[in-house]
């Protein structure tokens, strides 16, 4: 599809995915597929995959907020359902809160990755997931208090949810709508953020990332 070492993984990953969705039901039959995305840079990704499903045949319905940074109301490839939120969804859809982030963490890595950086990293981190679960987790609540939107989506007669691991709209509404459901993507082996470390690494290097990622989630919980 590609060339370079990472775009044919990302070209692997995708016929992974889209012969995953199309495994749910083994047949060429087109299929209804709700998709519950995440904005961002994770639409990138989705985007690509909801062109394949559609080159194939398949019918696809796109949730979004009303907020949506990326995820467009209007497009030849898919039908949207816009819920209506009165914020932007935190660091999902609002981009002068990813410039804030971004800011301060260049001034907390400049003198490089010390412990001390580390620590105050992980508290900018903590402050923005804080801000923006809540949003999110209010996003959610008014999916699943509207009683006519349920029926609504139970009456379409979905074969599928297809979503992302990042929040877990998808993981519940499937749950709720008792519909299969496939992830977008599988996470891969990176360096955590402010080790400046990548998927490449040395045993010690791994030993450290893996120190650095499980005191992290320690210290976000």
């Amino acid at each position: 599809c590609y060339s370079g070492t990472m775009a044919m993984e990302k070209c692997l990953l995708k016929c992974i995915v889209v012969a995953m969705v199309l495994g749910v039901h083994m047949t060429t039959k087109a299929r209804k597929i709700l998709v519950v995305p995440v904005d961002g840079s994770h639409w990138i990704n989705m985007k690509v995959l909801i062109e394949e499903l559609v080159a194939r045949g398949h019918q696809v319905m796109v949730l979004r907020s009303s907020t949506s940074w990326y995820i467009e109301e209007m497009s030849q490839m898919y039908r949207s359902l816009t819920i209506h939120s009165e914020k932007k969804l935190g660091m999902l859809e609002n981009h002068e809160v990813v410039s804030r982030f971004v800011v301060r963490s260049l001034e907390i890595r400049k003198d490089g990755s010390t412990p001390l950086a580390f620590l105050q990293l992980i508290q900018e981190i903590r402050n923005l997931l804080t801000d923006t679960h809540s949003e999110v987790q209010t996003f959610i609540s008014r999916i699943f208090e509207d009683l006519a939107l349920l029926t609504h989506l139970e009456k379409i007669g979905f074969d599928l949810l297809l979503t992302d691991p990042f929040l877990p709209t998808g993981l519940m509404l499937a749950h709720r709508l008792k519909l299969p459901m496939v992830y977008n993507v599988r996470w891969f082996t990176v360096g955590t953020v402010s080790t400046s470390l990548t998927d490449r690494m040395s045993y010690r290097q791994r030993l450290r990332n893996a120190i650095q990622y499980f005191t992290g989630i320690l210290l976000l919980c």
